[in-house]
C-alpha cells in the first residue's frame, strides 16, 4: 500500500494508500483535474487508506479548503481511528465535523 492514489467516482473522491510526506506531492498533482465534475456535496472515501502522517492530514485539510473555495462541501468517511490522534493534536476535529455538518445541511435548506 505504498503507492497513493486519488480518483473520482459518482459520489466524490476516493483515496487509497498511505497519505504521507512522500506521497502527498503526487496526490496533489492527481487531484487537480478531478475538481471538474465533482458533485457540490461530495464524499472523500478514506476506507482504503493506510498510514496517515501530518502531511497527509494537511492534504485532507487542503482538500477541504479547496472545496470550500469552489463552493463544494466535503464529507470525509469513514474517518480512520488512526487519524484521531492527529485530529486531536492539531485541533482539527472541527474541520472534519464541520464538513460533515455542512454537507448534511446545505445553505438555504433551513
Amino acid at each position: 500500500m505504498s503507492d497513493a492514489r486519488i480518483t473520482a467516482d459518482d459520489a466524490g473522491l476516493v483515496l487509497r494508500g498511505h497519505l504521507t510526506f512522500v506521497t502527498v506531492p503526487g496526490l496533489e498533482r492527481q487531484v487537480r483535474p478531478l475538481w471538474q465534475g465533482l458533485p457540490e456535496h461530495a464524499r472523500v472515501a478514506l476506507g482504503d487508506t493506510g498510514r496517515i502522517d501530518s502531511a497527509g492530514l494537511a492534504f485532507l485539510v487542503t482538500l477541504w479548503r479547496q472545496a470550500r473555495h469552489r463552493g463544494h462541501f466535503l464529507v470525509f468517511e469513514p474517518v480512520p481511528a488512526r487519524l484521531e490522534p492527529l485530529l486531536e493534536l492539531y485541533d482539527l476535529r472541527g474541520v472534519i465535523s464541520e464538513s460533515a455538518a455542512k454537507a448534511a445541511d446545505p445553505p438555504g435548506c433551513h
